[in-house]
């Protein structure tokens, strides 16, 4: 439906890559009937007048989905970092949907859509003068703003359009990088490993890891696994890699700035009151990604620590399952929040 829509997400384009496959193409021979054809465009005449003058949509219309980034970081929907850090006021500020402005050259819509929520850019100056494309959405300045550190809007309009030309997805390419970043951090991986250094918010190691990703070169070759990069890696690299049922998470609707109780001291707290009295069994409950790299040592070191289950996923009983052992899990239905089933 335009030139950023790559079928990256969940791998279905590497099938098609595989199979050298560029398109599905699908062409009807029948009329599709309508029983009401009048009521069917009155309908479609009154649902398109409404969505016309919400302020929402009207939002949508001018800054395209980075309309949603202030919001949606002060509620913890993105995290700094690869998950270890909220998002303070120096990325609110640097990351804000005007500082896209100065590329803008008008905005796009998917097919009969009034919205017209793709913003186009073109960078006339600068290091990445001559770079022209569609968005970055909103996911795109959490993928190469927020998680990889980076304050820097040129790069992430850049680094999006690359993706994008490499038919790479951006919320995915983006997430392994943040998680590589950790590793870094770490010492887990080195510049004599990757060939170069991979800081967080360096705009050179971002793009040079991209282009070892969509090319198989080096550690690229690992991450162009997907999530199966963090077995390759060993326990204690798989350990920082976020993910789902297999993809990778970006989004956590965790964060500290939305809920202060959870800032890293409350962990301490929790980890010397189990010492203290050991007898005493301890549930956590509402545990989230943004928490993940902290519960698993907590249990590992305390043994009267379990956490609930209540809203949470398959996959987040199978991290904790792997870690530790299903014996540390305790079932919780969420009810009467969330009914059975």
């Amino acid at each position: 439906t335009g030139p950023k829509d790559a079928a990256g997400r969940t791998g279905m384009g590497a099938v098609m890559g595989s199979k050298k496959l560029k398109a599905i193409a699908v062409r009807g021979t029948k009329d599709l009937q309508v029983a009401d054809p009048d009521g069917l465009i009155e309908f479609f005449r009154r649902e398109t007048n409404k969505l016309a003058e919400l302020k929402w949509v009207k939002g949508l219309g001018h800054y395209g989905t980075p309309v949603i980034y202030v919001n949606a970081s002060r509620v913890g929907l993105f995290t700094a970092k690869n998950h270890q850090e909220s998002i303070g006021d120096d990325y609110r500020e640097k990351l804000h949907p005007e500082n896209l402005t100065p590329f803008k050259k008008g905005m796009a819509s998917c097919y009969s859509c009034i919205v017209h929520c793709r913003e186009r850019h073109y960078i006339e100056t600068g290091r990445y003068a001559g770079t022209r494309g569609e968005g970055p959405e909103l996911a795109g300045l959490g993928a190469f703003g927020t998680n990889v550190g980076n304050l820097d809007m040129d790069t992430v309009v850049y680094v999006s359009d690359l993706c994008n030309t490499l038919g790479l997805d951006v919320v995915s390419t983006g997430t392994y990088i943040g998680w590589a970043m950790e590793l870094f951090q770490r010492g887990i991986l080195t510049s004599e490993d990757l060939g170069y250094s991979l800081e967080w918010g360096q705009p050179e190691g971002i793009i040079s890891l991209v282009q070892d990703i969509a090319h198989c070169k080096g550690f690229g070759d690992i991450l162009a696994d997907g999530a199966l990069a963090g077995r390759r890696m060993g326990a204690e690299a798989d350990r920082y890699l976020m993910r789902v049922k297999g993809m990778p998470v970006l989004a956590t609707w965790y964060g500290p700035d939305a809920h202060p109780w959870l800032h890293e001291p409350r962990w301490d707290h929790i980890a010397e009151t189990a010492a203290a009295f050991p007898r005493l069994p301890i549930v956590l409950l509402y545990t989230g990604m943004l928490q993940d790299r902290r519960l698993l040592p907590l249990l590992e070191r305390r043994a009267n620590v379990f956490c609930d289950l209540s809203n949470q996923t398959a996959g987040f009983a199978e991290f904790v399952c792997r870690g530790v052992g299903a014996q540390r899990l305790v079932f919780g239905s969420h009810w009467p929040f969330d009914e059975a089933g």
